[in-house]
C-alpha cells in the first residue's frame, strides 16, 4: 500500500531526484510562458528542500514511510477507549478464545478479519514517587495479554534517544512489529514493551539521572514499574523486567540495569554512549561545584559501576552496534570490562550499519529472543481474569 512505502531506501529518493531534475530542465527549455516557467521553478526549489530533508532523513531512517510522515506512530496503534473494548470483550465468552493468539481484530476491509496481532496504545504513567514532567508513554500489548484468563506476562522497558520520543521504539524501530512476529512463533506469547519518556521533552536530553532536569531516574525505576504492573498486571519480579535503549537511551538502560540489578533482570545496549554526555558537562545535570557535579556523574558511569561492581548479582548485557557507529569502540571496550569482571555478555557487531534506526530495528529484532529466553515462561496457574 501506499502508505507503506518507503522513503528512505534509494528507489525513492532516485526517483524524487529525477523528477527534481526534470522539472528544472523543463522550466528552461519546455515551458514557455514565464508565469508557468517560473512555478516550475519554484516547485522545483521546493522538491530540493524536500530531497535535501529526505536525504538526512534516510540517514537515521526516523520517518521510514509515508505513513510516518503523516503522523502514523505505529502499524497497529490503537486509542485508549478501543484498547479498553478489547479487554472487555477477551473477557466475556467468545471475546477470545484461550490459546487462539489473541482477540479477533476486524478490518472494514483489506487484512484477514481474523488476523491476530498485539497492539500499540498510549499509556499515560503518573510521575507519583519523581514528580517528573514526562511525556505520555507508549505500549505494546501482545496477543497473549487478551486471552482469559491473562498470563501475567514478563516486560521490556525500552528507551528511546535524544532528539526524540517514546514513540520512536515503534515508527521508526519497528518494535511493535518485531514483537508481533515473534508472537506469531510462540502461540502469541510475547513481552510486553512499555516506552515511557526519558526527557521531558523532544530536544531535551536527561541522561536519565536524577539531578537538574528532575528525577528521571526514580521516574524510570519506580514510577513506571508502579503503573505498568498495577494497570497491565504484569510480573512485579526483576526476573520479569529487563530494560534496553538505542543511543541517549542505551547509555541509560546500561546505567540504569547496573544501578538497579534488583530490578531487571537483563540489560540491552543498542549503540549507547560509555558514560553521561550532555553540551554542557556534568554540570548541566547535577548542582553544586564542578567537583561536586563530576563526583555525582560518576554514579551514572558505566566504566565506573562495572569497576566497583561489589554485588553478586550480575545482569546479563546484550552490546550491538554498527561497524561505522562512533559508539563501536566505546562499547566494545564496556564489554571487554563486563566480561573480565564476570558478567555474561553478547557483542553483535553489525556490518556496515551506521548510528541510525537502520541498525537499531535489527537490534531489536536480534536480541528480543534472547530477553525472552531469560524470563521464566508463566505457569497456568499464574493468570488474573480482570483487565
Amino acid at each position: 500500500m501506499l502508505r507503506n512505502l518507503s522513503v528512505v531506501d534509494p528507489p525513492f529518493l532516485i526517483g524524487l531526484g529525477l523528477v527534481m531534475l526534470g522539472m528544472f530542465v523543463a522550466s528552461w527549455f519546455r515551458v514557455q510562458h514565464g508565469w508557468l516557467r517560473w512555478t516550475v521553478r519554484v516547485l522545483g526549489v521546493v522538491l530540493s528542500v524536500v530531497m535535501v530533508a529526505s536525504a538526512l532523513n534516510a540517514r537515521y531512517a526516523y520517518l521510514p514511510t509515508i505513513a510516518a510522515v503523516f503522523g502514523r506512530t505505529a502499524m497497529d496503534q490503537v486509542s485508549p477507549a478501543q484498547l479498553r473494548q478489547l479487554e472487555l470483550a477477551s473477557g466475556r465468552p467468545g471475546g477470545a478464545v484461550r490459546g487462539s493468539g489473541g482477540p479477533r481484530l476486524a478490518f472494514a476491509s483489506g487484512p484477514d478479519p481474523d488476523l491476530r496481532h498485539g497492539v500499540v496504545a498510549a499509556f499515560k504513567i503518573p510521575s507519583t514517587l519523581s514528580h517528573f514532567h514526562a511525556r505520555t508513554a507508549e505500549v505494546y500489548l501482545p496477543p497473549a495479554y487478551f486471552e482469559s484468563p491473562r498470563p501475567h506476562l514478563p516486560v521490556i522497558e525500552l528507551l528511546h534517544g535524544t532528539p526524540g520520543s517514546p514513540a520512536d521504539w515503534t515508527r521508526a524501530g519497528f518494535a511493535d512489529v518485531t514483537a508481533d512476529e515473534y508472537a506469531s512463533a510462540h502461540q502469541g506469547l510475547a513481552p510486553i514493551l512499555v516506552m515511557p519518556d526519558v526527557n521531558g521533552g523532544w530536544r531535551s536530553d536527561s541522561e536519565c539521572v536524577n539531578g537538574k532536569r528532575g528525577q528521571v531516574q526514580t521516574y524510570l525505576t519506580y514510577d513506571v514499574r508502579d503503573a505498568v504492573v498495577a494497570r497491565f498486571h504484569t510480573r512485579a519480579d526483576a526476573a520479569g523486567w529487563a530494560i534496553a535503549g538505542f543511543s541517549e537511551g542505551a547509555y541509560c538502560a546500561l546505567q540504569i540495569g547496573l544501578r538497579h540489578p534488583d530490578l531487571y533482570s537483563a540489560i540491552g545496549d543498542f549503540s549507547g554512549e560509555e558514560g553521561p554526555s550532555v553540551s554542557g558537562g556534568a554540570r548541566a545535570l547535577f548542582t553544586g561545584s564542578r567537583q561536586q557535579a563530576d563526583q555525582q556523574a560518576a554514579q551514572y558511569d558505566p566504566a565506573v559501576l562495572l569497576r566497583q561492581w561489589d554485588r553478586s548479582v550480575r545482569p546479563p548485557i546484550w552490546f550491538e552496534v554498527g561497524t561505522h557507529d562512533i559508539t563501536s569502540h566505546a562499547m566494545a571496550s564496556l564489554d571487554l570490562m563486563a566480561r573480565a569482571d564476570g558478567f555474561d555478555t553478547h557483542f553483535v557487531i553489525q556490518q556496515g550499519t551506521d548510528h541510525g534506526f537502520a541498525s537499531w530495528r535489527d537490534a531489536i529484532r536480534d536480541a528480543l529472543p534472547w530477553f525472552a529466553n531469560r524470563f521464566a515462561t508463566p505457569s497456568a496457574a499464574d493468570t488474573t481474569n480482570g483487565a
